[in-house]
């Protein structure tokens, strides 16, 4: 049972079939049977608790309730309710029902090692489409008219004039959303979740070989972030002040360091500078008009916003004057739900910033960083595995949410 749960979530966290044609009509339905299995299996036919956890929750079912009637209010405002719609308040029910079945320890456990098993078959994927058996396999293409290598376990972008991408994308839809997923698990993974610490290093030194494969601009800024989250962590017993002189010192030398390097300028320019202002695909448009537009559409749109199911049309008026890459997850709450997105919006920031207890200020600041980076750099809202994890921030307890290990040590 928990393996159903668990491809379920991979299909609708952005798995590349999922926005295939006859693969996003799957989306719906596999939300809907989850729902059903996680509110009507009862826990003694299979699921493995880390702790006796109720699945429904009074005060959760009636936030639930809550964040359902601010997605429908504005539907129903701009005269559309669609698929959309019910795709959000089905992943939400999900995300509760999950947070509610599983301990956040289980589901950490769990997160690290399906990553894991993702990473290798990408890495082994990387190869395949270095080497001329990529051309055994078939092309598929999705809904917005972008090819992709049908490998099933695997995938890759193929552009019109540069052909097949050389950036490890996993079973994912997108490079970025792979690094987004690789760096999640190399947050959760700990020393202790291994009977034998090779294990550990094994699965650490794949995840983050496999971020760095991604070719992600965001994610050599991830990695980054989380060097700086272990280092100064609460565990290693560094005060407040010398963490700020330390954390100083720690940023001259990478800078010192990087500025020196030719390769890694290089590749500065290839996959991070050149997103800042090139609009020639859907994947490299300026990321900062996501943020700017979302919220013109929210002052513009007040009170009810565009609504879910209006909102890509409503963006796509503006794509030849202000291009932009829908890519801003929490401002698009505000410009498809306008007033309504409030609640939604305050439920994604209280979650990170409860991920923080615990920690050091330097670290609490990585831990923000990390994940507005994530979450402005890719649409999550929609996504089943990113909600779930909002869920869990907002819902577990101050003491599982102690996620940093001093690992590095």
């Amino acid at each position: 049972m928990e393996l159903i749960i668990w491809l379920g979530l991979l299909f609708s966290g952005g798995y590349y079939y999922s926005i295939i044609s006859v693969g996003s009509s799957l989306v719906l339905p596999i939300l809907a049977i989850l729902t059903v299995i996680l509110l009507f299996v009862s826990r003694e036919s299979g699921f493995r608790l880390g702790t006796r956890l109720e699945a429904l929750n009074k005060n959760r079912f009636v936030l639930f309730v809550l964040l359902s009637i601010t997605i429908i209010i504005p539907g129903l405002a701009n005269g559309n309710i669609g698929t959309l719609e019910i795709k959000y308040i089905l992943i939400i029910a999900c995300s509760f029902l999950i947070a509610g079945r599983y301990s956040f320890s289980r589901f950490k456990f769990m997160f690290v090692r399906v990553m894991f098993i993702v990473a290798i078959l990408a890495i082994l994927g990387y190869f395949v489409l270095m080497s001329p058996l990529i051309n055994i396999f078939p092309y598929i293409t999705n809904y917005n008219g972008v090819e992709y290598v049908n490998g099933i376990f695997f995938s890759a972008i193929k552009y019109t004039y540069s052909g097949i991408t050389n950036r490890v994308q996993g079973i994912f839809w997108e490079p970025g959303l792979f690094a987004t997923y690789m760096a999640i698990a190399v947050f959760f993974v700990e020393k202790d979740m291994f009977e034998r610490t090779r294990n550990y290093w094994i699965i650490l030194i794949t995840l983050i070989v496999s971020l760095i494969l991604s070719r992600s601009g965001a994610g050599i800024i991830m990695i980054a972030l989380l060097i700086m989250i272990k280092i100064f962590d609460h565990k290693t017993g560094v005060k407040t002040v010398y963490s700020v002189l330390s954390f100083i010192i720690y940023g001259l030398l990478i800078f010192a360091f990087f500025s020196t390097s030719d390769s890694f300028n290089s590749w500065i320019n290839q996959y991070l500078i050149s997103k800042v202002g090139d609009s020639s695909n859907v994947s490299n448009l300026t990321r900062m008009n996501s943020i700017y537009l979302d919220l013109f559409l929210f002052a513009n749109k007040f009170p009810f916003g565009t609504g879910l199911s209006l909102y890509s049309y409503e963006v796509s008026l503006f794509k030849n004057l202000f291009p932009s890459s829908c890519t801003s997850t929490l401002t698009t709450f505000l410009a498809s739900l306008g007033l309504f997105g409030i609640p939604l919006f305050t439920f994604w920031i209280k979650g990170i910033l409860r991920l923080t207890k615990g920690n050091g200020f330097i670290a609490k600041i990585g831990i923000i960083l990390l994940l507005l980076v994530m979450i402005t750099k890719e649409p999550h809202g929609n996504l089943l595995i990113m909600n779930c994890l909002i869920a869990y921030f907002n819902f577990s307890s101050d003491d599982s949410l102690n996620l940093c290990s001093n690992y590095l040590g």
